[in-house]
Parts: C-alpha cells; sequence; structure tokens
C-alpha cells in the first residue's frame, strides 16, 4: 500500500501539540481556521472534493452533527453569541418554511377546494385522515415536527394518571366510588341500567372544586392524539395565511360552525384567525351540498335498478318565519309544509323474489283477489303459536325486572331469558336515504295532499305518467293516510293513473301506531288523581316521584313511554316479592344472589299468578275484587306497549305485527282509536294476506331502519322523521341561523342528515369518545321502596285491594264486538278490507261511484 503521509514531520503525541503544529503550519500558508475551513468547505479541486464527499451522507452525518455541536458551545460561551445563535437558527428556519407549502391548482392536483363544488365525501373521517396526513408529511413537515416536539415536550406524560393521584389524595373514597362505577358499567347490560358516573355535585349549578375542573377539561380527550391534532391545525392556519386557497380546514370549520349554529360574530373571528373560511363561504357550500342532493333525488326516483320506487316517507311541519322589526313588508308568519324523505329498500331483499312481486300489475291484481276476502276474527285472534309467545314476552318481562333489581343467579344452569324469542328480525345495515326539499304544502287535507305529490313530481323530474305509471308507497300518520284516501275517493272513478293514484297507496308509521295506543291506554288505566283510594296508574307515578296530576301525552311520546315502563316494572317487583313470600319487604341496596333453577321457578309463579289467562279469570269472578282485576288488566296491558317498543328498538318485525294484531282486538273495546279500529288491520291485512309475497316481506323490512347501524338500535321511520324534524323546526330555526324560510327550504332542510353528521362528529374531532346515548330509563332504589310502602298499604295485590271503578277488559271487549259482527252482517270486518279503498276496476271495468264506500262515519280525532 502506497503511503500518502507526509515525511520530515516532527512526531507529536498530545493532541494540543498537534494542533498548535497545524495552526503553524496554517499560518505559514496565509490561511487562518476559519478561512481553511471555509476553503476546504468550498473549493472545487478534485482531491479536497474527494475527501469530504461523505459528510453530508448517512455514515458521515454522525461526526459532522458533532461539529456543529461544538460550534454551537462555542458560540453560546456568551449571551450575544447564543442571541446571534438564534438568529442565525432562526433565518435557516425561515428559508425552509418558505420552500414549505402545498400543491397550487384545484383538488386533486392542487390544495384549493372550490366551495361549489363540494361532495359529502369531503366531510368523511376517511378524506379529513387523507388531508391531514398530506400536509404533515409532504406539505409542511418541517413546521409540523417543530410545533409537534414542543407541545408533546411541555405536555404531561400522563395527565389522567396525574388526575387520578390528586382525586385519591383529595378524597381517599373515590377508589371505592369508581369500583363500584365500573362494576354498573360492565355487570349489566339491561336496557334500564343507565346509572351515571358518581360525582360529589349534586346539582348542576353546585360550584366545582378545582379537580372537577381540570376533570371536566383533561380527562374525556385524548391526550395522546392531542399534541397531532395541535400542530396540525397550527400548520393548516399557517398555509391558508399565506395561501388563502390552501383552504381544506378553513371551509370545513366553516361548515361545521355553521351546522352547530355559531354566531356570525364568532364565525368572522374565525376567519380573521385563519382557522375557518368566511360564512358566505360555508352558505355556498351548504347550497352545493343540497344541489347534489337533488341530484340524487333525481337518479334514484329514476333509477331502474331496483323493481320498486323507493318508498317515501312525509309528515307535516308547521314553523314560523320570526320577524322582530316588523313592517308592511315584512311580518312574523306561520307556515305550513310537508317533509319527508326517500327511503330506497334493501337490494339484498329484494333479490331473494321475482321481479313481478313487485310491479303495478301485480299489486292490482293481488287488490282485485281480495275484494270477495270475508275478514275473520281469527286473523287478528291469537293462536297457539302467539299464544305461547306472548307468553315468553310475559315471562321475558318478568325475567328482566328480577334480574335488574332483586336478584343474580348464582350458577348457569338454567337459561335466564330477558328477550323474547325473535320471529322475523330485519337486516343490521345502515338505511340508504334521501331527504326531500321542505315544501310550502300542508298534508292536513286532501288538497294538500295533492299539492304535496306535486311537490314531489317536481322535485323527482319525472313526468306525470311515469310517477303515476308505477307502484308508490308512501308511509306517514294516520291523518296523511286518510287525506290521501279522501282525495282517491274524490277521484273516482277515473280511467288515467295521473288522476285515480291508482299505483299509490299508504302505509301507518309504526311509531304513530305504537304512540297513539300507548296514549289510549295509558289514559284508560290512569285513574283519578283526585280520588286518593283510586289505584290507578297515577298512583304508582306518584308514589315513584314522578308528577302526576294528569297523564304525558304522545306529545312528549319518549316520556310517555318511559312513565309506563316505570309503572310497569314497579308493579311487576311486588308481584315478584309476594311471590317469594316477602310482600311487606323493601329492597335493599345490593341484589341476593339465588341459585338459576329457583329464579326459573319464581318467574314460572309469578306468570300463573298475576299475568295468566287463569289469574285474570280467577279475579274476575268476584266482584269485590276489583282493585286486584284493575291491577291485572293494567299488566297486561301495558306489557304489550313495552314489548311493541322493545321490539321495534330490536328490529323483530315479527313481533312488532303480533302486537298490532292485539291491538286491532284492543281497538275494538277502547275509546279514542275508532279510525284505527279500520286502518290499522287494513294494513296488517295488506302486509300479511293481501299482497305478493316479495313485496310484502319487502315493507314489512321496511317500516324500521337502523340509521347507526347498531344492533338493538332500529326506529321507525316515522320516528326517525320525526328526529329530523326537531332539527330543523327548532334546532336551525330558533338558533337564528336559519330563520328565513327560504334558507330552511332550499338549503337546511336537504342537508339535514350531514349537518346532523358534523354536529355530532365535533365530539370526535375534539379527542373525546362518540357515544351514542339511547333514550332508557333508571328505577332507583329509595323509589321503587316508596312504591313499595304504597303498595303494602293499600294492598293493591289482595283480593280485598279497594278500588273506586273498574277498568273494562279492552280485549274481552274487543273480542266479543269483532264476534258478534261476524255472527251478523260483518260491516265492520269487510270494511277492513284493503279493496275498500284501493280498488279501481272490477271484471266489468272502472268502479262505478254506486260501488264507492263512505267513510264519512268516523269523524275521529287525527294524528297531529
Amino acid at each position: 500500500m502506497q503511503d500518502n503521509t507526509p515525511k520530515n514531520l516532527p512526531s507529536l503525541r498530545k493532541m494540543g501539540e498537534k494542533l498548535v503544529f497545524i495552526d503553524k503550519v496554517m499560518h505559514a500558508y496565509g490561511l487562518g481556521l476559519k478561512s481553511f475551513i471555509h476553503a476546504f468547505l468550498a473549493n472545487d479541486y478534485p482531491e479536497i472534493n474527494s475527501n469530504r464527499r461523505l459528510w453530508g451522507a448517512p455514515i458521515g452525518w454522525r461526526s459532522t452533527r458533532e461539529v456543529l455541536d461544538d460550534i454551537k458551545r462555542l458560540v453560546h460561551q456568551t449571551t450575544e453569541g447564543k442571541n446571534r445563535w438564534k438568529q442565525y437558527i432562526l433565518s435557516e428556519a425561515q428559508v425552509i418554511l418558505a420552500a414549505e407549502g402545498g400543491a397550487h391548482g384545484q383538488f386533486p392536483k392542487g390544495n384549493y377546494h372550490n366551495s361549489k363544488t363540494l361532495t359529502t365525501e369531503f366531510f368523511s373521517d376517511q378524506s379529513k385522515a387523507t388531508r391531514t396526513a398530506k400536509l404533515v408529511t409532504e406539505d409542511m413537515p418541517f413546521l409540523y415536527n417543530l410545533i409537534l416536539h414542543k407541545v408533546r415536550k411541555n405536555s404531561p406524560e400522563k395527565p389522567t394518571q396525574a388526575l387520578e393521584k390528586t382525586n385519591l389524595e383529595d378524597n381517599p373514597e373515590s377508589e371505592d366510588n369508581l369500583a363500584v362505577a365500573s362494576d354498573s358499567d360492565t355487570s349489566s347490560e339491561s336496557d334500564t341500567d343507565t346509572r351515571p358516573v358518581t360525582t360529589k355535585r349534586q346539582t348542576p349549578l353546585a360550584k366545582k372544586t378545582a379537580v372537577e375542573e381540570v376533570e371536566d377539561c383533561e380527562e374525556p380527550f385524548d391526550q395522546a392524539n392531542r399534541p397531532h391534532v395541535i400542530a396540525a391545525t397550527i400548520c393548516s392556519i399557517v398555509a391558508f395565511s399565506a395561501n388563502r386557497r390552501d383552504n381544506a380546514l378553513q371551509i370545513q370549520n366553516a361548515v361545521v360552525s355553521l351546522a352547530c349554529g355559531v354566531t356570525e360574530r364568532v364565525s368572522t373571528y374565525l376567519n380573521y384567525i385563519g382557522l375557518a373560511s368566511s360564512r358566505k363561504t360555508a352558505h355556498r357550500a351548504i347550497s352545493s351540498l343540497g344541489r347534489l342532493a337533488e341530484g340524487t333525488i333525481i337518479k334514484k326516483m329514476g333509477s331502474k335498478k331496483l323493481p320498486m320506487a323507493p318508498v317515501i316517507c312525509l309528515d307535516n311541519l308547521d314553523f314560523e318565519e320570526k320577524i322582530h322589526e316588523k313592517s308592511v313588508e315584512k311580518t312574523t308568519q306561520m307556515f305550513h309544509g310537508t317533509w319527508g324523505y326517500l327511503h330506497v329498500p334493501d337490494k339484498q331483499l329484494i333479490d331473494r323474489y321475482n321481479p313481478a312481486n313487485f310491479s303495478l300489475e301485480s299489486y292490482q291484481e293481488a287488490i282485485r283477489e281480495s275484494s270477495n276476502m270475508d275478514v275473520k276474527p281469527s286473523w287478528f285472534l291469537p293462536d297457539f303459536n302467539s299464544s305461547a309467545h306472548f307468553q315468553a314476552v310475559l315471562k321475558s318481562q318478568i325475567t328482566r325486572v328480577l334480574l335488574d333489581h332483586i336478584a343474580t343467579p348464582a350458577d348457569k344452569k338454567h337459561p335466564l331469558q330477558k328477550d323474547p324469542p325473535v320471529i322475523d328480525p330485519i337486516a343490521i345495515k345502515k338505511p340508504d336515504f334521501t331527504m326531500f326539499k321542505l315544501m310550502i304544502a300542508s298534508d292536513n287535507s286532501s288538497e294538500g295532499v295533492s299539492q304535496v305529490l306535486e311537490g314531489f313530481l317536481r322535485q323527482t323530474k319525472l313526468s306525470a305518467k311515469e310517477f303515476y305509471s308505477r307502484l308508490q308507497v308512501l308511509e306517514g300518520d294516520l291523518a296523511t293516510c286518510m287525506n290521501l284516501e279522501c282525495l282517491r275517493a274524490q277521484r273516482k272513478p277515473s280511467g288515467r293513473a295521473e288522476n285515480s293514484l291508482s299505483g299509490i297507496f299508504s302505509l301507518l308509521g309504526a311509531s304513530h301506531v305504537l304512540w297513539n295506543f300507548a296514549q289510549a291506554i295509558f289514559i284508560l288505566h290512569f285513574g283519578n288523581p283526585s280520588d286518593s283510594n283510586d289505584l290507578g296508574a297515577w298512583h304508582t307515578l306518584s308514589s315513584l316521584g314522578i308528577p302526576s296530576e294528569r297523564p304525558t301525552t304522545k306529545k312528549d311520546f319518549t316520556l310517555m313511554l318511559t312513565h309506563m315502563t316505570k309503572c310497569h316494572e314497579a308493579t311487576i317487583i311486588h308481584c315478584l316479592l309476594t311471590v317469594m313470600k316477602f310482600p311487606k319487604a323493601l329492597l335493599p341496596e345490593e341484589k341476593v344472589k339465588i341459585p338459576s333453577e329457583r329464579l326459573h321457578r319464581i318467574v314460572d309463579l309469578c306468570y300463573m299468578r298475576f299475568f295468566s289467562p287463569a289469574a285474570l279469570r280467577a279475579a274476575s269472578i268476584d266482584p269485590k275484587t276489583g282493585g286486584l282485576k284493575n291491577a291485572l288488566l293494567r299488566l297486561r296491558d301495558f306489557a304489550s306497549i313495552i314489548e311493541c317498543d322493545r321490539a321495534m328498538r330490536a328490529g323483530d318485525i315479527g313481533r312488532v305485527l303480533n302486537m298490532w294484531k292485539r291491538w286491532t282486538v284492543m281497538a275494538h273495546g277502547i275509546k279514542g282509536l275508532n279510525n284505527y279500529v279500520i286502518y290499522l288491520p287494513r294494513m296488517i291485512l295488506l302486509l300479511t294476506k293481501v299482497l305478493p309475497k316479495g313485496l310484502a316481506k319487502t315493507l314489512q323490512h321496511s317500516l324500521l331502519i337502523n340509521p347507526t347501524g347498531r344492533a338493538n338500535h332500529f326506529v321507525a321511520k316515522d320516528f326517525f322523521l320525526e328526529n329530523n324534524n326537531f332539527w330543523l323546526k327548532f334546532f336551525y330555526n330558533h338558533s337564528g341561523i336559519g330563520t328565513e324560510i327560504s334558507r330552511l327550504k332550499d338549503v337546511f332542510s336537504l342537508n339535514i342528515p350531514i349537518l346532523r353528521e358534523l354536529v355530532q362528529g365535533i365530539k370526535g374531532d375534539s379527542g373525546k369518545s362518540v357515544i351514542y346515548q339511547s333514550h332508557k330509563h333508571r328505577l332507583t332504589v329509595n323509589s321503587i321502596n316508596e312504591y313499595l310502602q304504597m303498595a303494602q298499604q293499600h294492598s293493591i295485590l289482595s283480593e280485598s285491594a279497594a278500588h273506586q271503578s273498574k277498568t273494562v277488559d279492552i280485549y274481552k271487549a274487543g273480542s266479543a264486538a269483532l264476534h258478534s259482527d261476524y255472527k251478523q252482517h260483518k260491516k265492520k270486518l269487510n270494511r277492513m278490507r284493503p279493496s275498500t279503498v284501493l280498488l279501481y276496476q272490477t271484471s266489468t271495468g272502472p268502479l262505478e261511484e254506486a260501488d264507492l264506500f263512505d267513510e264519512d262515519d268516523n269523524k275521529d280525532e287525527m294524528d297531529p
């Protein structure tokens, strides 16, 4: 190997001596240390260039970094040197940041998002994650990592653990409380278990401690992801401030702030600091989404992929356009409108059947064949299977109460069913629906229904021939169905589909059926609050601490069902304690452990003594036992309401139809449901005996939808529409951002689903867990014990229980009415045939006026 070491060099061992010698040599050639380093790094001489080639390479960067660190250490020996070093690093950072930034141009080539071309995909979680990833890895990685390092370094490593430690130090008993709360969250899956987290504050207005203030601010957040969100947001603000067309986060925040009801003043401030686009841009974006929704309506209604048209769910909506400073031109006005949505049935379900099942010809043929059908009471009265299932329903309700409030099984030898057997469950999947534009046309009259149909026709862009010449199903409340039939009757006879409405029929909304029957049964069993000896439902509610001056009506349907469920379950608790031979006992704080076999026997004994037909017959024999009979009737009737509510939530349409058949019988024995006497059984027959099999099954499974795609979270379609009505009528009308009727109609009504998602999604964007809370109820031990003391005082389950008035057995009365009509002229039963209002053709041609049936003899209260 050739030795390139210069000769005649002195032998030096110490580093200091070597440095001094080299310094003298450089000065001998007229070079200082800095000039030598500068020349060495900048000179293009080949041998020198070869010696420095690895300084920036991975293999040489470590030593290069050490050289830079030594220079920094030398400069930092003085205060002035530190300041100069900071200025140097700042200037270098400025150069790097000046070179960073997103691509110019319109998306997808650039980062500019035009508010007039936005789609709903822009607001999806996946799109937001993709934009953020591009921002922090490609557009502005230097600034992002700089801010991220600063935020992470100054943030506590484990804030939640520090908070828990502070809580334990301030309150030694909190550890036990946390254990109890943890048990309550995991030990029970009951829909009645909604125990909140225990806190020291008993009222919302109570003063918070310093620890609770920290808990409210920090504990719910995802602390691990927070630095990333902060750094990415700041990068986006900087990019937007440097280039106003780099606006992805800003236009998203502008629409979210509009959806959440943020005032225009706050929106202006957010736009000023670069966190959001202007309010004008947000309105343009919402209008763009509305135009897309209009196009979706046209596309779905005109699609030929499915053999049946989408189902239209509609409801009337009254709201006020309030003007504070009135004039001749502008005054406060009330508007009566109609709103609804398209629901495309499950394609997988439709594909199971012959497409001919869904044709207009098959439908009309089925209606024609049913015109001579003799309606029999046995079609609505229980057979062996339905009786056995209703027995299982009652036992499951008893079991649920037993396990939720009294006992826990000590073993698993005998399964205890808290839910009845399934009959016909609906597939769990999110529905395919599209909102219509709000129409200033009310469906409260036959003329209004005609205007509503014309409004649907305009929005779908279909010709009158296309719209009316195919089968179209509408779903609404009782008033909507009655007004549609009234309009149909006014146009008979007609040979044109546009006038005869021969391709349109309506179905009752499942929730409105539930609410109306629940209200009628609740009022029947409510009793007289002015009589302290009256043992109606009001007495039970009063003992549970619930105001009972008057019954809660269907206008607050959730609270009404909750009150009925609490009343029903409290009574079951007293029945169980009586069967367990503890009629004078109160509930302990802790549930007792009992072998599963004994629990099974307790449920059977409770059913036989208080829920079986034999128990009701025995209570009906002695006229002195009116109080006990009234209690048993209430248990049976309330059980049907609660079962239907739970069946709808579970998405089991078979269980729902079973309760509807039972209610058809009960409607003949109760006041206030005269119209449901005809319309409910007519719909049941239509869905179970008249329509082609494929069409009937599809419509049955379309009565309930699952908006969130989670088990046990089904709702009726009319309930879902009522929920959206609230957002439009109250949230966006009363907040001041949508008070103008034109804005509500043209902008907000079409975009309610995406606006709701933005409002709910902002919680997830804030680092919190998005938790969907369903309406549930909870009976506390103290409330139950108050009720038990009242029940024991009045002996409500004994044969000597007093009661001022006897409750009518509406099921027995309804059954007798059906049999009586069947034995005589069958007038009421034959009116239940769907062909009464849906038949347009006879064997000899169109129906004449003399063939039409007049239903004006039922002047009854209709749904609001």
